[in-house]
């Protein structure tokens, strides 16, 4: 169970970092890594979901 809460705390901050990359990259109006940004937080966003899902059940 805590090695769960730990990988769910990686993700998590995975995802902040990520978000933060791409409002960066929307500043500068790079549509290409933005998009690139988008496609890992829509992956990062559901590896958090299979684990809270996991700790769930």
């Amino acid at each position: 169970m805590n090695l769960l809460n730990q990988e769910i705390q990686a993700i998590e901050y995975q995802i902040a970092y990520y978000k933060k990359k791409k409002q960066h990259f929307e500043e500068l109006r790079d549509h290409d890594a933005v998009r690139y940004y988008e496609v890992k937080l829509e992956k990062l966003e559901v590896e958090l979901k299979k684990r809270l899902n996991e700790i769930l059940d």
